[in-house]
This record gives structure tokens, C-alpha cells and sequence, in this order.
């Protein structure tokens, strides 16, 4: 059996003007966003647990369109069904 090691690595990059970390596959978190401080020389990442719906929407963003009135001039159509494309140049 194979001894897991005590550390791994992971790369640091540049996304845009953000720096950012790959982090190994074991190491991923299942949240959207970590607080972030300095214990000495290390970085600790502590993850923040957002509670969401069953289909994984944040409460926080269904909670600011709750109270939004709905335009009954604003037609969306029936969002069930596949878009159908027409042609603008006719």
C-alpha cells in the first residue's frame, strides 16, 4: 500500500492580474468562496458553507429577487421549451 505524503504541491499562476493556486484533485474544496489569512508563513483557506437550494443557488441571491415585480409586458416564454432561432434577415 502506498504511503500518502505529508504535503503535495501545488502550482501558483497568474490568472489575469489575480494570482491563483491548482489545487490537487484531493485537495478541492466544494464551496464557492474561502476566507483567507496568515498563520506565520502559511496561508490557511478556511471554506465558508453558503447555504443553497436544492438545485445549488445560493439563498443569499434568491432572497434579493424575491421582492422584484415581474413586467406582465416582459414575455420570457416557457423556459421548458428549446429556443427556436428566427431569421433577422427576413
Amino acid at each position: 500500500m502506498k504511503k500518502k505524503p505529508a504535503s503535495d504541491t501545488a502550482k501558483v499562476f497568474w490568472s489575469g492580474r489575480s494570482q491563483a493556486i491548482r489545487l490537487p484533485l484531493e485537495y478541492r474544496l466544494s464551496c464557492r468562496e474561502v476566507k483567507i489569512h496568515r498563520q506565520g508563513d502559511s496561508l490557511v483557506l478556511d471554506p465558508i458553507d453558503e447555504p443553497a437550494d436544492e438545485n445549488g443557488w445560493p439563498l443569499r441571491f434568491l432572497e434579493f429577487f424575491r421582492d422584484i415585480e415581474v413586467d406582465e409586458r416582459l414575455d420570457l416564454g416557457d423556459r421548458n421549451k428549446p429556443h427556436e432561432r428566427r431569421n433577422a434577415l427576413k
